[in-house]
């Protein structure tokens, strides 16, 4: 068996010009050597294709879209890729030097694995860590990919950055073809295809800035309905399949989408938007009704209707007060057929 395949690291790229650099060196910088490295600007209006372009003397194929594709543009880049293996790289993210290595060795040993996932530290725009770092799983470990669409149907943890492909399931699983939350969809549809591999180690750095499309798509009611649908995709699929494991979440998977809602509705009342976070309100009910039991919803929506109360004290302070602030606090064990993979 061969074991030094070529890896494809396909970039693409709009406005990053100002951690592009950052990104480029740090794929540039792999232990692992047998890489393409493949970039396509998509008619950013920064500097970013002159920046890409600096970098062609050290291997990089630098490309141009003549005008902005979107999402789209993940697809051409990675059509292509000629490596066995195809790594989405986010020109605002940051790989470390092992995560290559690391997750093709673990695909050359396990060749039912179609997608390798590693853990990740959250940075912010000026490369400082924001969060306290807290693997998803705890251990490194391989999962049958109907156990993981299981998960899947409950979350979605794991960004692009943190994914390594074969190509040919990237390729069969039919690439990016939903605008919102396309790398959770990418990764539902790679389980068709084989196991999930997991790295619980920090192996790269994702980088959350202050104003994102995120940001946008929870002001703009996108965030909720976006989570909504795909749960439903998820779970649609799987009961055409008779995949029994991942339909008998079905209820749980809603009301996990409905808490999350709750959750993006904080955002908003951080931002004093109260009415809209009155919205997601009715929206989290729409969701799933039960939702209306849970103490955040009703600490929620007791700190909406007193104004009183949101003039006094601030969201955070009120749900502290609450003992509704907290994070996730644990690892989890993964889930049913696991097996241990203790790398090399």
């Amino acid at each position: 068996m061969k074991r030094n395949p070529l890896v494809s690291i396909v970039i693409p790229n709009y406005n990053y010009g100002v951690t592009l650099k950052e990104c480029l060196e740090s794929a540039i910088h792999q232990t692992y050597k047998n890489i393409e490295i493949l970039f396509l600007d998509n008619c950013s209006s920064d500097d970013s294709f002159s920046i890409a372009r600096s970098y062609k003397k050290y291997g990089v194929k630098v490309f141009k879209n003549k005008y902005n594709i979107g999402v789209r543009s993940h697809n051409k880049i990675a059509s292509l890729a000629r490596g066995k293996y195809i790594h989405i790289l986010h020109s605002d993210d940051v790989v470390e030097p092992t995560f290559i290595q690391e997750c093709v060795d673990l695909m050359e040993e396990n060749s039912s694995v179609s997608v390798t996932v590693t853990e990740r530290i959250e940075i912010n725009e000026n490369g400082e860590q924001i969060t306290e770092y807290l693997p998803f799983y705890n251990c490194s470990c391989i999962i049958p990919g109907i156990s993981q669409k299981a998960v899947l149907a409950m979350a979605s943890y794991y960004v692009p950055s943190q994914t390594v492909f074969r190509t040919d399931v990237f390729r069969k699983a039919g690439q990016y073809d939903i605008h919102y939350f396309m790398d959770w969809w990418m990764l539902f549809l790679a389980t068709n295809y084989g196991d999930v591999g997991c790295i619980n180690k920090p192996l790269m750095k994702y980088r959350i800035w202050a104003s994102t499309e995120t940001g946008y798509m929870v002001r703009n009611l996108l965030m909720p309905f976006s989570g909504y649908l795909i749960r439903q995709a998820i779970i649609d699929v799987s009961k055409l399949r008779d995949e029994m494991m991942v339909v008998q979440r079905e209820e749980a998977a809603m009301h996990k989408q409905a808490d999350l809602t709750l959750k993006l509705s904080v955002e908003l009342l951080r931002n004093e938007l109260i009415l809209p976070a009155k919205q997601y309100l009715h929206i989290a009910k729409f969701q799933s009704l039960d939702i209306v039991n849970s103490h955040l919803y009703q600490a929620l929506e007791t700190y909406m209707n007193s104004p009183v109360i949101h003039r006094k004290i601030s969201i955070d302070e009120y749900l502290a007060e609450q003992n509704l602030a907290g994070q996730r606090d644990k690892s989890y064990e993964p889930p049913a057929g696991y097996v241990i993979y203790k790398g090399k």
